[in-house]
């Protein structure tokens, strides 16, 4: 629920929530002129405007998926309220994102010294490997500056559902002796994976693809969104035949290349996708299913 009531057409980039220490919402506007509030699709054709006889202004929108906050553990001891991408893998063992560990990703961000590039003001995407991605003994190791860097679109707040497979987006790692882009994909089984592409690289970095699972998408940040992914991206650590047999390959598209520089009243709607039960809060804007 957001507190200031905007049509979409006034929907701005970000919005502030009435959520405990008033994470923002993100809108995303794709080239079919779909509108999304963070990984939710808003029913343009359901949002309905109305003025209370109190004179107070009403919006309501009809989305097809819940807005899920980022929440602490029940056991967790120490309060944080909307925190951004540095604060949550600094403390990511408070938070729930189900059985992923981030410890191994966030040690090498520390000794790398790189804390600043996730504690960017503005929004921005970032994608976290877990700690099961670093079984292979070598990877951590591997994880340097450059490779932290291509694990990061600036400027540019990536949803998975508003996202066509065929947009690539330019990372942090993208200047005169390295240059690598990512892009999402989703398998046969309709699994999510991003997969990375060191289109220029150097004795360090091999030029190649790097295909890696989202196991947890979509976890807001004060300053974008996180994605936690099951390996490193950039590292091509693996044969071509174990590639092929580890996971599947993406189909062959035609890509382009992006630089990314109270009183209630209750109504029930039906769209395409699900049925939808939303709230009208007064003097509120509100996204909400059932």
């Amino acid at each position: 629920m957001a507190t200031v009531p905007m049509t979409v057409r006034q929907l701005t980039k970000t919005i502030p929530s009435d959520f405990e220490g008033n994470p923002l919402l993100y809108i995303t506007r794709n080239r079919k002129g779909e509108v999304y509030v963070n990984n939710a699709w808003i029913n343009q054709t359901e949002s309905t405007e109305i003025v209370t006889q109190e004179n107070k202004r009403q919006v309501m929108h009809v989305i097809n998926d819940v807005l899920v906050p980022l929440t602490l553990l029940p056991t967790a001891r120490t309060q944080v309220t909307n925190p951004n991408a540095w604060e949550f893998l600094q403390q990511s063992d408070l938070f729930d994102v189900q059985e992923n560990r981030l410890r191994t990703y966030r040690s090498q961000v520390t000794l790398m010294r790189k804390e600043s590039l996730y504690q960017s003001p503005g929004g921005h995407t970032f994608f976290i490997p877990v700690d099961e991605g670093f079984k292979q003994t070598t990877r951590s190791s591997l994880v340097d500056r450059k490779v932290i860097d291509g694990h990061v679109i600036l400027n540019s707040v990536l949803f998975s559902a508003a996202q066509s497979t065929e947009d690539t987006h330019t990372t942090a790692a993208f200047e005169d002796n390295i240059k690598v882009t990512v892009n999402f994909y989703y398998d046969n089984d309709k699994k999510l994976y991003v997969k990375s592409n060191t289109l220029v690289g150097d004795s360090k970095h091999s030029t190649g693809v790097v295909l890696a699972q989202v196991l947890k998408a979509n976890i807001p940040v004060s300053n974008g969104v996180v994605h936690l992914i099951h390996r490193p991206l950039m590292i091509v650590d693996t044969t071509v035949k174990q590639f092929l047999e580890g996971l599947p390959l993406p189909p062959p598209t035609t890509t382009t290349t992006t630089t990314t520089t109270n009183t209630t009243a209750t109504a029930t709607a039906t769209t395409s996708h699900t049925r939808k039960t939303l709230v009208l809060f007064e003097s509120y804007m509100l996204f909400s299913i059932s």
